[in-house]
């Protein structure tokens, strides 16, 4: 299995520098560089002149700032070689569409998967910028594709297999899919079922009703006093060697096939319990049953990874799963590697000592998944307009977005049905911008959509997210608030001819508001000051 990850871009392209780095370190080793000038070396490295190089190609594309573009492929262990991984790498290159330009590959060999560093720019030969929707989603697809792949179909036979294993309870199930990897989400629509993610692609949804029909059915527990005594054995003899709770589960996850779940622990605070995972029987057991959780809290009290091994092992989890918030991150540090890291990027252990920090480039990765995953979560962009609309204002990509589609979309459902109401009432008004403005909208246009944005609910929709077409009825409602229209009097926005479906809206809409006494008015594209000032003198 192989993992690719696209990294942060740079204007300088540091990039370079971090791996000429790795190399003079020993830790890296430059394979070959294309489409550079002639007068380049393929097998010869010159950091300067690569630099000025690739910055002088990018320059033929002013609107990209960030014109770096790095990209890590790791294989599992030492699966694949240097020549393998080059061979997977410039392929890869090839599909996504930048083989054509200037580009550097370096074999790292420094940690336990092998991996190559891909350093190119986003700017083709013609200047123009190399297609990215969608792009990280892409990516792994077109990886699939080369290593011969089919990631979600294997995932969900894992899930089917992980269901076989002999279970007390739901919470030891769930505990079998985070020591996999897997992202564990709870439907807010139905608390009855569970969303699994895995490498930031949907995977299933579980029932809790088939989780218990699963635990009854495979619930024969072959643990014998025989197992627990030699189990125990295995435990005190790993804790009493192991310089780390990390390092103690995997040599028992290596060497025996046991992985250790601590609960409780978040951010430094006491362990409560912990189960033991047997992959070769299928057995989950409740820790209690071979030794008192403060049996393991000698081992996991004990000194702290050293900074580059928790680096390393940072690292190491990114690779794995690209969209790793910092939450997400603690979750498995706080029990597995006995640290945790703060917003500001240190690392610290569960005895509240500062062991180290997170460099620029992990930090910068951590923060772009925390913000991506706060604008996902708070504004649920379905159309294109409204994923552009939130990257410009918190700067990330749009299409880093959550493609979410048309059966995702019924948890906005009734959002949706009421800001479709107000813009069809909006439309009958002689001003529709003032109106915007008054109520406290505020729209933009996109992609031929208009996307609005309700700033006392802090709300986003589009004009494409209504059931209506209004699209055309909302240009034309505009261009007569603004003054520039060929409009004579007859053919104000009152009086246009609106289709059936939209006037029937309308009246209902206008009673429904009548029946209740409330007024609504709306407006559009002024600055936030004017909208502030015009709700304090209506209140």
């Amino acid at each position: 299995m192989a993992v690719v990850r696209i990294l942060s871009g740079s204007v300088s392209f540091n990039a370079l520098d971090y791996n000429l780095q790795r190399a003079n370190k020993g830790e890296a080793e430059f394979l070959v560089q294309r489409n550079f000038h002639p007068m380049f070396s393929q097998k010869m490295f010159n950091l300067p002149c690569f630099k000025q190089y690739l910055q002088v190609w990018s320059s033929k594309n002013s609107r990209i700032k960030n014109s770096q573009f790095h990209v890590t492929i790791s294989a599992k262990g030492k699966s694949l070689t240097k020549q393998q991984l080059q061979d997977i790498g410039e392929r890869w290159l090839r599909l996504m569409g930048y083989s054509n330009n200037p580009y550097c590959i370096f074999f790292h060999h420094n940690t336990r998967n092998n991996h190559i560093h891909i350093v190119t720019t986003r700017v083709d030969p013609s200047g123009k910028k190399i297609n990215d929707k969608y792009e990280k989603i892409r990516a792994v697809q077109v990886l699939d594709r080369i290593m011969g792949n089919d990631r979600v179909t294997e995932n969900r036979v894992s899930v089917a297999n992980f269901l076989k294993y002999a279970c007390s309870n739901k919470n030891q199930f769930l505990s079998i899919l985070e020591d996999n990897g897997f992202r564990i989400k709870g439907d807010n629509k139905n608390e009855s079922s569970y969303q699994l993610y895995k490498n930031g692609q949907f995977i299933c949804t579980l029932n809790t009703d088939l989780i218990q029909w699963c635990n009854d059915r495979y619930c024969k527990n072959s643990l014998t006093e025989e197992k627990r005594k030699q189990i125990k054995a295995i435990l005190i003899k790993y804790a009493n060697k192991s310089h780390s709770f990390l390092s103690m589960n995997e040599q028992l996850r290596k060497q025996h096939g046991l992985s250790l779940v601590l609960y409780g622990g978040k951010n430094g605070k006491d362990y409560y319990g912990y189960s033991i995972i047997d992959y070769k029987n299928r057995c989950v057991y409740k820790g209690g049953e071979f030794a008192n959780i403060r049996f393991l809290h000698k081992i996991i009290q004990q000194q702290p990874m050293k900074r580059e091994e928790a680096l390393q092992y940072i690292r190491n989890l990114l690779l794995e799963n690209p969209d790793l918030t910092i939450k997400e991150l603690n979750t498995q540090t706080a029990a597995k590697g006995n640290f945790y890291v703060t917003k500001d990027g240190l690392i610290v252990s569960r005895t509240k000592l500062v062991v180290g920090e997170l460099n620029a480039e992990l930090l910068s990765a951590f923060r772009y998944n925390d913000i991506l995953k706060f604008c996902n979560d708070k504004y649920h962009p379905i159309t294109s307009g409204e994923r552009d609309w939130i990257a410009s204002h918190y700067r990330v990509n749009s299409d880093d977005f959550i493609p979410y589609v048309a059966e995702n979309r019924s948890f906005r459902e009734s959002e949706i049905r009421y800001y479709e109401k107000v813009v069809c009432s909006m439309l009958q008004e002689k001003k529709f911008s003032d109106c915007l403005s008054e109520a406290g909208y505020r729209y933009s246009r996109s992609h031929d959509e208009y996307v609005f944005f309700d700033e006392e609910k802090e709300k986003i929709f589009s004009a494409d997210a209504l059931s209506v077409e209004l699209s055309a009825e909302i240009d034309k409602a505009l261009e007569y608030s603004y003054g520039y229209s060929t409009f004579d009097d007859s053919s104000s926005p009152s009086k246009t001819e609106l289709p059936n479906s939209i006037v029937s809206g309308i009246a209902a809409t206008i009673d429904l508001l009548s029946a209740n006494n409330v007024h609504i008015s709306v407006g559009g594209g002024s600055s936030k000051e004017e909208d502030k000032k015009r709700r304090k003198k209506k209140k």
